[in-house]
């Protein structure tokens, strides 16, 4: 499938059918994976369990840069399959040009007066959009740190990522340049999540759909981004375990996911697929989500914290006074059973505190200052 031309009108239908390949080759890639035991961390759910991936809802108006996005997708999958094909030996007659006598997919060259297929034994740097540049990394605005794998977001709007999963996450959001912050989620498991914060105030996520992190109203996984509904005015977003919550530009927080320990804050532990609004959250500056914990950091420095180990309640979430005044926060894994919970202050100084303490107990660290 060919990328449309700029005389060509672009409807719904042309990004549907898109989007159904490319969930139905995900399905398959993910099938061979399973099948050969190769690249197993990258199938949503696991392979015991896999989440089956289901084609997005399409865009309203469509652009020509989502269709680039979608066929740019399209052929990297396939040439992706044509590797496992080859490699081991299935379904080669699918492959154009079949595959090697070492089992690799030939790839047709350009016409340039010589041989008319090459066997490439690794990818050019100098032609693999991909590539992460040795070096600094000095462009970078903002850097969201998950379970082994990176992510950050460039001036350009653009998002780079690296690790696990880093390739399959670039091809993903290729072609996307509007976004002002990326977080991708920091569960022990296989079923990974991650969302991006646009321009204009909305958030798309993708990956493992389990407990409805992706807010899209079910526990499907999604291979491509997909916009979650009713949030236009977010300002930061954060991917938890197995949950997301949004900050909104009103200072208010909502929340949806997984909820065993009280983190969307209804006094159940009945999972939300969609967003809800996390009650008694008002003038919050800035979140951030852990394994099972969310914290928002309010204008007067105060910080509320909710999910494990907090009371489940359905009409807010705890405040808690600090030793100093809250100015950000942020959450991590130190072990396979505990969490930590830092934030720096006004004065550019860091406390933290772990998952059985109340942050009115944080103590500073020593040594680090001027942080922001």
């Amino acid at each position: 499938m060919g990328p449309a031309t700029a005389q060509q009108a672009i409807g719904q239908h042309d990004i549907e059918v898109r989007d159904q390949l490319i969930a139905d080759q995900e399905n398959l890639l993910n099938t061979y994976r399973c099948l050969f035991g190769v690249d197993t961390h990258a199938v949503p759910g696991g392979c015991e369990d896999p989440d089956t991936v289901v084609a997005g809802a399409a865009p309203q108006s469509p652009t020509q840069s989502d269709l680039d996005v979608r066929d740019g997708l399209i052929q990297s999958q396939e040439a992706l399959l044509n590797v496992y094909r080859c490699r081991y030996n299935v379904d080669t007659q699918l492959v154009p040009g079949g595959c090697t006598e070492d089992g690799k997919p030939t790839i047709p060259e350009q016409p340039s007066g010589g041989d008319t297929h090459t066997t490439p034994d690794e990818p050019s740097a100098e032609f693999d959009p991909f590539t992460i540049p040795e070096g600094p990394r000095s462009d970078d605005t903002l850097i969201s740190v998950g379970r082994g794998r990176t992510c950050a977001v460039q001036i350009d709007g653009r998002v780079a990522c690296w690790g696990r999963n880093g390739l399959l996450d670039q091809v993903v959001l290729a072609g996307h340049q509007d976004i002002v912050a990326v977080t991708t989620s920091n569960h022990r498991g296989s079923n990974l999540h991650a969302c991006i914060l646009h321009e204009d105030q909305t958030i798309s996520c993708w990956g493992s759909g389990t407990h409805g992190k992706l807010g899209q109203g079910d526990t499907s996984g999604h291979y491509v981004p997909v916009k979650v509904p009713r949030i236009n005015d977010a300002v930061a977003v954060s991917a938890g375990g197995e949950f997301t919550c949004a900050l909104h530009s009103d200072g208010g927080v909502s929340c949806w996911g997984r909820n065993d320990w009280g983190q969307m804050v209804d006094g159940t532990k009945q999972d939300r697929l969609s967003p809800r609004r996390i009650p008694g959250l008002s003038d919050v500056v800035t979140i951030a989500s852990g394994p099972s914990t969310s914290c928002a950091v309010h204008r007067d420095g105060d910080i509320s914290c909710w999910g494990r180990p907090y009371e489940i309640s359905d009409s807010g979430p705890e405040r808690f006074n600090p030793p100093v005044a809250f100015a950000s926060v942020s959450m991590g894994y130190l072990v396979s059973t505990s969490s930590r919970s830092c934030a720096t202050s006004i004065g550019g100084d860091v406390y933290c505190w772990n998952s059985r303490q109340s942050p009115a107990a944080a103590t500073r660290v020593d040594g680090l200052t001027d942080v922001v």
